[in-house]
């Protein structure tokens, strides 16, 4: 089964909008290890069994294993903080 992904962001007022390919084009070059992380997830990790398991599993588990390895990359503390909509006012 192959999985499909579709690259959103949210506004100040946590509005969801869809990525723009240029928009995407300007974060690869700002972001090239997140970015190609983002276009190949299944590179997260060479052993054979977690990716069966990762494709097996929910969806949150897949996307916790990303945003650890997102963690330990330079520049990628926006990833650091879970998104507070008190704070934003929502």
């Amino acid at each position: 089964m192959k999985l499909g992904y579709k690259l959103v962001f949210s506004t100040n007022n946590l509005e969801s909008k869809d990525i723009s390919e240029s928009d995407f084009k300007k974060f690869k070059l700002e972001h090239p290890q997140i970015a190609e992380i983002l276009l190949n997830p299944e590179k997260l990790t060479s052993d054979q069994e977690l990716m069966e398991k990762i494709q097996l599993d929910n969806w949150q588990t897949t996307a916790l294993h990303i945003m650890n390895t997102l963690w330990k990359i330079k520049n990628a503390n926006v990833f650091h903080a879970p998104v507070n909509p008190v704070k934003l006012g929502k």
